[in-house]
């Protein structure tokens, strides 16, 4: 089964622990959650129920877009791309050590905040998209239009034209926990980035796209 590295932002993950959606069911939900669930059965991860729960008025112009971005990614997806997973209840994760330690490092540096913990998870589904794609579209200059064509060439796997791609997996669930990386396993991950020629390394032009990692990772359930 295809593995993968994925930021335990919140240190809360066990191993034999199953990641992936789950419907939350907090007092006071409006009306209209019923029919968010028709969409989504299967419920949202914590980063996607954080996206579709976050006032609207209290955002940021960046993060505005950002979250403009997933809603045209999801229109596309459900549109063009059925079989592929909905970001707003998948896992992420990366395909090497090496990148979930850069993508970390960013977090970070967006944050102020978030450890270096990570865990391979293994998953039978995956999509393998590259963010700069999309990323770089974050701009006052672009369009819907923009936007709904490179939305297509995420979910196409595309690489992006003009930046060092930045490859991020995308997990349906379950996306089992298998083990921790080690401290040896980080190091090394580090000092291959170190090695790695400035070409190689992704760009983050805008740091509100730093928003899926599951910051308060939450344990859908244990397995047997």
């Amino acid at each position: 089964m295809p593995t993968f590295w994925h930021l335990d932002a919140r240190g809360t993950i066990r191993e034999g622990d199953v990641l992936g959606p789950v419907v939350y069911a907090p007092m006071g939900l409006p009306d209209s959650y019923a029919d968010l669930l028709e969409l989504f059965p299967e419920g949202f991860t914590p980063g996607g129920w954080r996206r579709l729960t976050t006032p609207l008025a209290a955002l940021d112009v960046p993060t505005w877009g950002a979250l403009n971005l997933e809603l045209v990614l999801e229109l596309v997806r459900r549109a063009r791309f059925p079989d592929k997973p909905s970001r707003l209840a998948a896992v992420f994760a990366h395909d090497s050590l090496a990148m979930g330690v850069w993508a970390a490092g960013k977090w970070r540096e967006a944050h102020q905040e978030g450890p270096d913990i990570f865990w391979l998870v293994e998953s039978e589904r995956f999509h393998r998209g590259d963010q700069n794609i999309v990323q770089p579209l974050l701009t006052r200059t672009a369009t819907l239009m923009d936007l709904v064509a490179e939305a297509t060439h995420y979910w196409q796997g595309k690489a992006g034209a003009g930046l060092a791609p930045w490859w991020e997996m995308v997990l349906p669930g379950p996306a089992h926990a298998i083990r921790r990386a080690t401290r040896e396993e980080t190091d090394t991950a580090r000092a291959t980035l170190r090695q790695m020629p400035a070409r190689a390394i992704p760009l983050v032009t805008n740091p509100a796209s730093l928003t899926h990692g599951n910051r308060r990772e939450r344990r859908a359930r244990r397995a047997p």
